[in-house]
């Protein structure tokens, strides 16, 4: 899905149970777009493209984090959640 548009990568993710992981601040507007026609989807991690994802290192070790800590139906489901460095 290399060239494939950003609906296309939520609308994947809707489809396939997964909770999408982006760098791309695009996802902040699909999400609110999706909250205002009522589209629920499994949540959206975000990073800043700027300086969180210019190290695989942060954005490992704050997946594991979040995978350890939150509670998938009340802090992703139709969520973003955006890493905080």
């Amino acid at each position: 899905m290399a060239d494939a548009e950003d609906e296309q990568h939520l609308n994947y993710a809707i489809q396939h149970g997964r909770v999408l992981v982006s760098c791309d601040d695009d996802f902040e507007r699909l999400h609110a777009e999706a909250q205002a026609v009522a589209q629920e989807h499994n949540g959206i991690v975000y990073f800043r493209m700027t300086d969180q994802c210019k190290s695989i290192g942060i954005v490992v070790r704050e997946l594991l984090f979040l995978n350890e800590a939150a509670d998938y139906e009340t802090d992703l489901y139709n969520q973003i959640w955006r890493a905080s460095l």
